[in-house]
Parts: structure tokens; sequence; C-alpha cells
């Protein structure tokens, strides 16, 4: 009877050592993801245009994202350039409303705050697929996810998707 009730108690110990390892670990993971900002990120990415016209040519250029994330405040940055003399951008900002610690996915509240246009705009097209929104202007208000899908913090990467457009990036890491 004593021996049983050892092992129990030694069970009883064992289970509060481990439960109280693992809810350490958790916090440290929560810590981690929450104070661990994004930071600066820079994206670029090869982009293409293809004109509804058949006999339009291929247009090639360049788009970048740059994020900057600081306190719960999000900052998208796009530019595009596909001509010498044409460059676009677009800002949104926005404020953190949730994390998902599980899936690192981080959803934001965004607004859009500047933007520069080309007449026929290919960056307006792209951000309209990639935001998933029915027109880009000043002041519209949209929900953005963003999840980590792989980090290498040592090598400066990141890839990240964007919902609901799930449109991908690779990154890197500016800090």
């Amino acid at each position: 009877m004593i021996n049983h009730s050892r092992f129990t108690l030694f069970s009883v110990k064992g289970g509060l050592g481990i439960a109280l390892a693992l809810f350490s670990l958790l916090m440290v993971k929560l810590t981690w993801f929450t104070d661990k900002a994004m930071y600066d990120v820079q994206c670029q990415a090869s982009a293409f245009y293809l004109s509804k016209q058949p006999t339009e040519e291929i247009q090639h250029g360049d788009m970048l994202l740059h994020l900057v994330e600081q306190d719960g405040r999000l900052s998208l940055t796009y530019y595009s350039a596909f001509d010498d003399n044409v460059r676009e951008y677009a800002v949104f900002e926005g404020e953190l409303l949730e994390l998902h610690t599980g899936s690192i996915t981080y959803d934001y509240s965004m607004n859009m705050i500047d933007y520069q246009f080309s007449e026929v705009s290919q960056l307006n097209d792209y951000l309209l697929h990639e935001l998933n929104l029915p027109s880009v202007k000043i002041g519209q208000s949209f929900p953005q996810s963003i999840q980590v899908l792989d980090a290498d913090f040592e090598r400066h990467f990141l890839v990240l998707k964007f919902s609901p457009s799930n449109q991908l990036w690779a990154c890197n890491l500016l800090y």
C-alpha cells in the first residue's frame, strides 16, 4: 500500500512536471511569435502582362513588395516597373486583428493610403487579384491575412502567403 501511494505521488508530480514543461514551451512559442515582428521584408518578382488583344506583345517587368511590421502596424508598398518610363506604386497600412500562432498567420485590417498608377496600369490589375478587391482606391478598407509558410532567419529568408488570393512571395528579411 505504501509503494502504491509513492507511485501515485510520483505519477502526479511527473504529470505536473510534464504539463509545466509543455506550458513553458507554449509560452515561449507564443512570446516569440508575438514579440518577433516581421520587421522589414523585401520581396521581388518578375512580372508579365498579357494584353487582352491577341496581337499585342507580352510585356515583361519587375514587381517589388516592401513589407514593414512594427508593434502590430503593417505597411505594404507595392512597386512595379514595366517600361523605362512607367513606375507605379500603391501603399497600404493596417492594424493587426489576430495572430494564429499554430499556422503563423497574421490577420490585418488594411487601408489604401497612397498610389500612383499609369494610364494603363498593370499594377492596378495585379492588386485587384492579389488583394481580392473590386477596385483599388484611397481609403478603401479590406481584410488581409499573411501566413509565414517558411522561414530561415540565418539566411534572412521568408515565404509568405497572402489570403484570400493565395499569392506566394519569397522574401528577404532586411533587419
